[in-house]
């Protein structure tokens, strides 16, 4: 019998591969990177585990964890932070959101990120021409944690050069010290899987559904005034405002009792925060279709329009 190799013939990269020559080699940028670029940045999403999912102690342990994680957000703009508004924040975190798009990361990355630049302002003032590199930082570091670590030369490049690969590490020890190196809180697309299960499958599997939750996360991570809200409240929110257009509201109601259920919520802070999250989407929606012909292109479909980015330019570009 032939011996068998052992020996596995991947290479493991430390870093993104540097893409700079491929992408000098496109005629004009359009907010899209080649097929084989893609390849190397696919979203990584590790298989649903049974056994975790279905176990009962996992969701009460994360509703104990998400409350000493946030509580940091409500007034650290009047507290803290004298040079920033909650409208630098959100056109940084749009930015953010666009480069884990054009990365191909998982929500998950996002969110995580903005959730160390809360606590970072919270705890530390930095000037407005700061934001930005607070951001990318906190992009390196959930980037890091999720496993799909985006390069150093890449965020500078994002940055329209704005930084340098120096600031990013000097920044990212001072993160970590100011954090303490607890990068582990929970985040609202953490809660997702775990609430949905308890639903009838009917009611979410499929791509539109769970793109839209995908999407209306991330719109709560943007706009400040979410920020109120526990990560188990916007993940809930968020299941429910992408169920209301295709359920009666006989369902809606059954589907509202639930969630309440499983995670202790008040229902009119659910019902709240629900109508804040539909608010939202379709004043987006509205913007996105102006800059879609703005920049030229046809028209979407609200449908489409609404499973997509918050993104309101048409390309990434520095803030």
């Amino acid at each position: 019998m032939a011996e068998t190799s052992l020996v596995c013939s991947e290479e493991m990269m430390d870093e993104s591969p540097d893409v700079s020559l491929e992408l000098k080699e496109m005629s004009r940028y359009k907010n899209q990177l080649p097929s084989q670029v893609i390849v190397r940045h696919k979203e990584l999403t590790a298989l649903p585990d049974d056994n975790i999912l279905h176990d009962k102690r996992v969701l009460p342990s994360m509703l104990v964890t998400e409350k000493v994680t946030v509580g940091y957000v409500n007034n650290y703009f009047r507290t803290v932070q004298d040079d920033l508004t909650p409208e630098m924040k959100s056109t940084v975190a749009v930015w953010m959101f666009e480069v884990c798009e054009e990365e191909r990361m998982h929500v998950a990355v996002f969110l995580r990120a903005i959730q160390y630049m809360d606590k970072f302002l919270s705890l530390q003032r930095i000037s407005r021409t700061q934001l930005q590199l607070l951001g990318a930082v906190c992009l390196l570091e959930s980037s890091k944690i999720a496993g799909t670590t985006i390069s150093l030369q890449r965020l500078v490049s994002y940055t329209a050069d704005s930084v340098t690969p120096d600031m990013l590490l000097q920044w990212e020890d001072m993160l970590l010290t100011m954090l303490n190196w607890d990068m582990y809180g929970v985040v609202s697309s953490d809660f997702v899987p775990y609430i949905l299960q308890m639903l009838p499958k009917e009611l979410w599997d499929n791509t539109l559904v769970t793109e839209r939750i995908k999407t209306f996360t991330a719109y709560c991570a943007v706009d400040h005034q979410f920020g109120v809200h526990l990560p188990s409240v916007i993940a809930s929110a968020s299941i429910a405002a992408a169920l209301t257009p295709l359920v009666t509201t006989e369902v809606m109601d059954k589907v509202l009792y639930i969630l309440q259920s499983a995670t202790n919520i008040n229902i009119q802070q659910l019902k709240s925060c629900m109508e804040q999250i539909t608010a939202k989407v379709q004043v987006t929606v509205e913007e996105k279709l102006k800059s879609t012909k703005a920049c030229g292109e046809s028209p979407s479909d609200p449908e489409t329009v609404t499973a997509s980015s918050p993104n309101n330019g048409c390309r990434i570009k520095s803030r």
